[in-house]
């Protein structure tokens, strides 16, 4: 045998090991940030509806704004006051089309989807759905850049109405108390 054959034989099976130990790695921190994601945390934004007929309205969001945050919405979310704020702003970064849903949602909600300019597209009434993959989905009449969703029927209330214009504000506003969560969700 020549010397540094013995290394070379090994190195293969020295390369499976660490990247079978890599593996195992990156797979119990997966599962670790799988579990944080329970504890999705959202910023609060201001904003200003503008009705086509009537006053201003200037609201205090909750604000999802990251993949996480988008995904998570208000699942699991019991307290109708939203804890103080008037609902939950999801921002995104180009135009979509994507549909929304109310998967582990218990707290009947509705929907405003508006353009990059801020009108309203359109809305949506949306039923509690349990933690199923068969939910229904709660398609915008067109693409959309922001949407907004408050429990179901308040929307009027906040001024978004046919003919509505939403502002986002670039500051935060008075976060109110911490929302509430069902169990487990």
């Amino acid at each position: 045998m020549r010397r540094g054959s013995i290394n070379t034989a090994l190195a293969p099976a020295s390369l499976v090991l660490g990247a079978a130990a890599l593996a195992l790695a990156l797979s119990l921190s997966l599962l670790r940030s799988d579990d944080s994601a329970q504890a999705v945390e959202f910023g609060r934004i201001s904003a200003t509806v503008i009705p086509p007929d009537g006053p201003r309205r200037d609201l205090c969001l909750l604000h999802a704004e990251t993949p996480r945050q988008i995904q998570r919405g208000l699942m699991g979310v019991t307290d109708r006051a939203l804890g103080g704020c008037d609902g939950m702003a999801f921002t995104f970064s180009a135009d979509t089309t994507g549909p929304f849903w109310m998967r582990n949602t218990p707290l009947p909600l509705s929907i405003a989807y508006f353009d990059a300019k801020g009108r309203l597209v359109s809305t949506a009434d949306m039923k509690p759905c349990g933690d199923h993959p068969r939910c229904p989905l709660y398609p915008p009449a067109r693409e959309y850049r922001l949407a907004v969703e408050a429990p179901r029927g308040q929307l009027p209330g906040l001024g978004i109405v046919p003919g509505a214009r939403l502002v986002l504000g670039e500051r935060g506003c008075d976060p109110g108390p911490r929302l509430t969560r069902t169990a487990g969700a």
